[in-house]
């Protein structure tokens, strides 16, 4: 991997994180603040130091310097961003991170060593850790008591991003004792604390390691099934028990070749990065009975562990409890995952294009193909279309949430359903809550919907109504 290190006039401490980097196995490069690109890195660092004096106010002069230009922008593509210290003060004043950081509650500057507790995992700045385990990493600064209004704490708290707090004692008088957090794609992450100063054990502490040893959750996930793949393969191979997930998304067309209804895909979902918990009293069957009972044509199923609280458990199950064809919904990189989904019950799986390289997404469309499985192709840009109509697919999901930004809009449908050729089954994702918008993407061509936040926010008694009101049937 590829690690930027920006130098503003007063940084001190990007040596420091160049050196961490290096003994982790980044490939560093030093970026200085009047560069205007910061594109081609898989990791930009922010360090720690006195920005321009901290003038006027801490990060508030860096904020606009010609760099931050292309390091927002290259934020919103989801490249990894980390400002320490320093970083964090220029992250807030950037508007990459909400809130802002102003004088220590003591009004001194303060060094010391202090204890951390790690929130949330949900990271991959943090998800070599786990939640409640305990740091000891030093913090420097004079400017470090973060503040921010209610309304961003409260969504902050709701969506699980305050990554880490200080534990014990709070030092700065930083609101609710937050130390870290990120935004809501997770992508940029701030703190105040020095984890480059715990590196080592001549310093005191080795506990900064775990933010430098970003860890790629899925790719870990894959690694702990890779010894089952022959089995799983096999498994797969043998399996014949299909539900036909395409085949139940077919309303049929009129002589235009327009859908004659819309379909509903209903997913199982407990929580997201963006929204947090989203169904507190979570039960995976019984929800998936309620949407079986209301008219669901397809269950989605999320069983991605780490950001959305999801199991491929949970898909066994409801595979034993319904008759609806099956979606395992994750983050597919590796075909032993789809060999996994067969054997678990999937009818159908997800491969997310934005995700994918070409030549990847096309082993695992074909490997899919090869085990009978369905396959949900998932786009956002005209780019990403072009790619599935090469790829050959014939089902198409349109995801109306930018997964960089987590930013939701129905034009994205309006607009790439007109790219999709005719024989294509295309699919709505995201932003559904409302007849209004069902009809929407259904005047566009849709034949489907993907609904899951809306369906579960309504919970089991209300599911048949929100069923209703997304498509117009269910039972009265």
């Amino acid at each position: 991997m590829k690690a930027a290190i920006i130098r503003f006039p007063g940084s001190n401490c990007d040596q420091d994180c160049e050196f961490v980097l290096r003994e982790q196995g980044f490939q560093t490069e030093f970026v200085w603040h009047k560069d205007t690109s910061a594109a081609g890195f898989d990791l930009i660092v922010l360090p720690g130091g006195f920005s321009y004096g901290d003038y006027l106010r801490c990060g508030a002069i860096a904020r606009y310097s010609p760099i931050m230009k292309s390091v927002i922008e290259q934020a919103a593509k989801g490249v990894l961003v980390l400002g320490i210290c320093n970083g964090f003060q220029i992250l807030c004043e950037s508007g990459l991170l909400p809130g802002a950081l102003v004088r220590n509650r003591d009004l001194r500057f303060i060094c010391e060593h202090v204890q951390l507790r790690v929130e949330s995992t949900a990271s991959p700045f943090l998800s070599g850790s786990t939640v409640g385990s305990l740091l000891n990493i030093p913090i420097a600064h004079g400017e470090g008591n973060y503040v921010c209004d209610a309304t961003t704490l409260a969504q902050l708290n709701a969506e699980n991003r305050v990554l880490l707090r200080y534990s014990g004692t709070n030092p700065n008088g930083a609101t609710e004792n937050i130390a870290g957090i990120c935004n809501a794609a997770r992508n940029v992450f701030g703190l105040m604390p020095h984890p480059e100063r715990a590196c080592d054990p001549h310093l005191g502490s080795t506990d900064g390691r775990i933010i430098f040893q970003i860890i790629d959750v899925k790719e870990t996930e894959v690694a702990k099934i890779l010894p089952k793949a022959d089995y799983l393969r096999a498994a797969a191979l043998e399996r014949n028990d299909f539900r036909g997930f395409a085949a139940a998304l077919d309303q049929g067309r009129d002589e235009n070749g327009d859908p004659l209804s819309l379909a509903l895909i209903a997913e199982v979902k407990k929580a997201s990065p963006s929204a947090g918990v989203i169904s507190p009293d979570f039960d995976a069957v019984a929800t998936a009975e309620a949407y079986e009972a209301a008219g669901a044509h397809c269950i989605s199923v999320l069983t991605d562990e780490q950001f959305f609280q999801g199991s491929l458990g949970y898909l066994a199950q409801i595979r034993r409890a319904t008759r609806l064809p099956l979606l395992r919904k994750d983050f597919t990189i590796h075909p032993v995952q789809i060999w996994e989904a067969s054997v678990a019950g999937a009818d159908a799986i997800l491969l997310i294009v934005a995700a994918l390289d070409q030549p990847q997404l096309e082993l695992l469309y074909k490997e899919a193909l090869a085990c009978q499985l369905d396959v949900l192709v998932e786009v956002h840009t005209h780019e990403e279309m072009e790619r599935a109509i090469d790829l050959g697919a014939t089902l198409i999901g349109i995801n109306n949430r930018n997964l960089h930004t987590f930013e939701v809009d129905l034009t994205a449908t309006e607009q790439l359903s007109e790219e999709a050729p005719k024989d294509i089954l295309l699919v709505s994702e995201s932003g559904l809550k409302t007849r209004k918008d069902t009809q929407r993407v259904f005047d566009c061509g849709c034949n489907a919907i993907l609904v899951g936040e809306s369906l579960m926010r309504a919970g089991l008694p209300g599911i048949p109504q929100q069923v209703r009101e997304l498509v117009g049937f269910g039972l009265l």
